[in-house]
């Protein structure tokens, strides 16, 4: 029989766990958490419900949310996208490259510059070999675009200088440049606005926590770290416990599980990199500001600001504050190893 250890109780490690158990494997999740879920998780505070900042769901194999696990169709409606763009004082609907006819002049003219290419049936860029995301986005959008959005915003969301990334691995989350959407969105039409991620499922009167309920609503989990992982035997976890296994499944941070592995992989983890988001929940009286009114979040590129995107979880669901009152997440990318205290103290 298959004795299968999954680390990390997550959506990912959660999946695999329900399918691990309905094909009869022997299974067993470690979670260190007291609840699994991971960061697809609702806290409830004073008749607010706050997710770990905005969590949306996109499905591409699956019709609908209701079929997850042991969902209901009831429990889940479908949302068309509100998002904005902050730019010099103006709000722009997103996506901004294929909303510049709304931009502010001189603004304006510097993004459509950058564009003429994609207008005189260029073919659209895609990354090359090697290509880092800054020289990318140079190439694909032009310098104003780049220059006014996507660099400091990416930048903000990244935590790191965008030269150190590679563009090869992008499309899964930023498409190529679409020519069409570019012309449409400079003559002032709806531009780019169903061209990806233009809808998201959200729960009725709940918030995105109900994934996780649905997906292994009591799955049996070891609440622990790993101590240490020992390929193709056993996992030690910290209370002690060794869970000797055939096939093992991590879903947790690649540092943490080389770390765990010990001798050479443990040396490799200091060599890799990355970012968090440190984020700001907060329930207010009254409605929302102006610039959110009829937002459900705003991208914020202005390097002066620190925080890159703003969201109302009540403009997605009322459900989620208390009447009179609406909710925002306020969102600040970091590098992976500051600390909360670091980031609250300026």
């Amino acid at each position: 029989m298959t004795k299968l250890v999954i680390l990390g109780g997550g959506v990912a490690g959660l999946s695999a766990w329900r399918r691990a158990r309905a094909a009869g494997h022997d299974v067993t999740l470690v979670e260190r958490c007291p609840r699994t879920g991971g960061l697809t998780r609702s806290i409830h505070v004073g008749g607010y419900t706050f997710d770990y900042t905005g969590h949306f769901l996109h499905l591409a194999a699956t019709a609908h949310p209701g079929l997850l696990g042991d969902g209901d169709a009831r429990n889940w409606k479908l949302v068309t996208r509100r998002a904005g763009c902050l730019v010099d004082g103006t709000v722009v609907p997103a996506p901004f490259q294929y909303h510049l006819g709304a931009l502010p002049e001189p603004v304006r003219a510097a993004c459509i510059d950058g564009v003429r290419h994609l207008l005189s049936g260029v073919a659209p860029a895609r990354p090359e070999r090697g290509e880092d995301l800054l020289s990318y986005f140079v190439r694909a959008f032009g310098p104003g675009v780049t220059a006014h959005f996507l660099k400091p915003y990416n930048e903000k969301l990244l935590a790191t200088d965008l030269t150190r990334l590679s563009a090869e691995r992008l499309n899964r989350f930023f498409p190529a440049p679409d020519p069409v959407a570019v012309a449409a969105g400079l003559a002032g039409g709806e531009g780019g606005g169903g061209t990806y991620n233009a809808t998201f499922w959200y729960p009725q009167g709940d918030g995105i926590g109900r994934l996780v309920d649905q997906l292994a609503p009591a799955a049996p989990h070891a609440h622990a770290t790993v101590n240490a992982v020992e390929p193709d035997r056993r996992v030690v976890i910290a209370d002690g416990r060794e869970l000797p296994y055939t096939h093992l499944i991590s879903t947790i941070p690649l540092p943490d599980l080389l770390t765990a592995c010990g001798g050479a992989r443990a040396a490799l983890a200091p060599r890799l990199s990355a970012s968090g988001v440190a984020a700001f929940q907060l329930g207010v009286a009254g409605p929302p500001a102006p610039l959110l009114r009829d937002l459900h979040w705003l991208y914020v590129a202005d390097p002066s600001l620190s925080f890159f995107r703003v969201g109302c979880y009540s403009n997605v669901s009322a459900a989620l504050a208390p009447p009179g009152c609406h909710s925002l997440y306020v969102e600040v990318g970091v590098p992976a190893e500051v600390t909360s205290g670091e980031v609250t103290s300026g």
